[in-house]
């Protein structure tokens, strides 16, 4: 099954980035997805996550699940040592500052989280751990028409587009 879920995220990371965040096949079934730009914790090189996401308003709630293996995924130690970050959806590519949610609000939105996608009760089980949960808000002070950097995300996603190249973590 391991095997079977890092082909599909894979493949679901070249559809996103090559349509732009507009297409892909969890998409196509109702599944809402997203791919998350994060800068490597320890390389500071930018790394890509296709989630699932719940949108809250103008916000997008996302888990690190890990698809239920013990550890937490790669992306949510990126977001805690450097919570800048961009996400492209829906054919956009926008920077985002990421919240870790805990407490009260963290009850208050995991029945939001779970209807969105229910397997997350499954994997808190399965890991054994409680799922990091992060808000992700706009940046409206960055723009990403304003970057034009090598570093600029929506420039790598273009590349990599372009490449075919998969395998960010």
């Amino acid at each position: 099954m391991c095997e079977l879920a890092r082909k599909l995220t894979a493949v679901e990371r070249r559809a996103l980035r090559s349509t732009g965040g507009r297409h892909s096949l969890s998409g196509s079934l109702g599944v809402p997805l997203l791919l998350l730009w994060t800068r490597g914790a320890r390389t500071g090189r930018w790394r890509s996550a296709p989630l699932v996401h719940t949108r809250l308003g103008d916000c997008y709630l996302v888990l690190g699940s890990n698809g239920g293996r013990p550890e937490h995924p790669q992306w949510t130690t990126n977001l805690l040592r450097n919570p800048r970050a961009w996400i492209t959806v829906g054919g956009t590519t926008v920077p985002v500052h990421a919240h870790p949610v805990t407490g009260g609000e963290r009850a208050a939105l995991w029945p939001s989280a779970l209807e969105t996608w229910p397997p997350y009760r499954t994997y808190t089980h399965r890991s054994g751990r409680q799922l990091r949960m992060f808000r992700l808000t706009p940046d409206h002070r960055s723009s990403p028409g304003t970057s034009t950097t090598a570093a600029d995300p929506a420039e790598t996603a273009q590349r990599h587009a372009q490449r075919n190249v998969v395998g960010d973590r």
